[in-house]
């Protein structure tokens, strides 16, 4: 029976800081630690409350509505940015007009977070075709943007139906394999990528399985999976090492847990603001390296731009979320 992702990281016990190397204009600080049972808990408790409010389950008075963001927003809290994920994303008109009398009430029409939110509220909402799939897009005078990508719901999955498992955000992906140029056949099976967005933002989730390769420092690491070309981007704004085995590391099911991450402007093309987040893991066993990386952009034009290291900040504990059976 495989680990379920959710019981792993109940295990969580410790703390583990990075430092952020974020642009100086978002002052959000660095937020990445190995959070609580207590806290994870909380947690998904939040995330099957606030799905029960999206669906129209549940009604919130205002004065409870008030201390939840009170108690929420802008917090050095993991479930603090599931809120503003959430808050973000919801396409419930009564949750919005709450969200809106809260905000003048209040006068935080100015404060980034809530003039994003006011945008996006007010935004006219476009709908087109990528192929097969319809593409919504969020308009706010026709010179701001959304490009609805979902980041307060999500799910685990076996991407190669074995025994690496990771969460995934719940999007309508396009999902992308290596082809070939003759049959148009899938050639490697190990490989896959979850594409959504576009545009003013856009998401890249990319997992990998290497097999058959040994794996004795750090270096083995970056050179099978070929990180050189993800931190090259950075310059010296890339961050990437093993953390202790505590908390879910202790149980994720491989020998070697490895979390990098860069935050800033591409050093290739410094007009794009990104972020790259990668999870790598070698099993000694069977001689198995995992690999699932994160790439996300934003351009000045999109209506999250100046509370992106915010998001990603968000982001960054979802590299703890990768797991072996």
């Amino acid at each position: 029976m495989k680990k379920s992702v959710f019981a792993l990281i109940f295990l969580l016990l410790s703390v583990f800081v990075y430092a952020d190397n974020s642009e100086p204009q978002e002052e959000e600080p660095q937020l990445f630690y190995v959070i609580t049972a207590e806290e994870l808990q909380h947690f998904f408790q939040c995330w099957n409350w606030l799905q029960n409010w999206e669906e129209g389950k549940i009604k919130i008075p205002d004065d409870e509505f008030a201390r939840v963001y009170e108690n929420q927003i802008g917090k050095k809290l993991f479930s603090a940015m599931l809120y503003e994920s959430f808050f973000i994303n919801t396409k419930n008109k009564n949750i919005q007009k709450q969200v809106k009398k809260y905000i003048q009430k209040n006068n935080l029409e100015e404060q980034p977070f809530e003039k994003a939110l006011l945008k996006k509220y007010s935004s006219k909402k476009t709908t087109s075709k990528q192929g097969d799939k319809k593409v919504i897009q969020y308009s706010y005078k026709d010179s701001e943007f959304d490009e609805n990508i979902n980041l307060s719901d999500f799910y685990e999955v076996h991407p190669f139906n074995d025994e690496f498992g990771i969460m995934l955000f719940n999007n309508d992906w396009n999902v992308m394999a290596k082809r070939s140029m003759e049959t148009k056949q899938p050639v490697d099976e190990k490989k896959l990528i979850y594409i959504i967005g576009g545009g003013t933002n856009s998401m890249t989730i990319t997992v990998e399985e290497y097999e058959n390769v040994t794996v004795n420092n750090v270096k083995d690491i970056i050179n099978i999976t070929k990180l050189d070309n993800i931190s090259q981007k950075y310059n010296d704004d890339w961050f990437f090492a093993e953390p202790e085995k505590i908390g879910i590391l202790e149980n994720c099911g491989v020998d070697n847990y490895y979390v990098g991450y860069g935050i800033g402007p591409d050093y290739f093309v410094p007009e794009i603001a990104c972020a790259d987040f990668v999870t790598c893991m070698y099993k000694k066993s069977t001689n198995k390296v995992y690999k699932m990386h994160i790439y996300m952009n934003y351009s000045k034009i999109n209506i999250n731009y100046e509370i992106r290291n915010r998001i990603y900040n968000y982001l960054k504990f979802f590299t703890l979320f990768c797991y072996c059976d």
